[in-house]
């Protein structure tokens, strides 16, 4: 069963994590934080997608388990949960080739 409310929670905290890398980068801040602050923004992306899918969100910090783990209709659902949540917030610019995103 989707649960859309923990999905959105999930996405809060990634845009969050995605808005820190933004500022930081171009501020010309601390890169080696912003690389964390990357890689917290795709883990809370894709937790987001299992909680949307009702599915139990792996206790894990690694990307390659939690993509890995995603069936490939989960992962490709994922740009489209972050429009379908999401339409107008930073994180579409991530899928968009070529856009400044500040």
């Amino acid at each position: 069963m989707h649960n859309r409310k923990l999905a959105e929670e999930w996405l809060a905290f990634a845009e969050k994590s995605l808005e820190t890398a933004i500022l930081l980068n171009r501020e010309n801040h601390y890169t080696d934080v912003i690389a964390i602050d990357i890689q917290q923004t795709v883990e809370k992306a894709l937790k987001a997608l299992y909680a949307f899918e009702g599915i139990k969100i792996p206790r894990t910090h690694s990307l390659d388990i939690l993509f890995n783990n995603a069936n490939r209709r989960q992962r490709g659902g994922l740009i489209r949960l972050l429009f379908h949540l999401r339409p107008e917030s930073q994180l579409n610019a991530i899928t968009e080739y070529g856009q400044d995103m500040s």
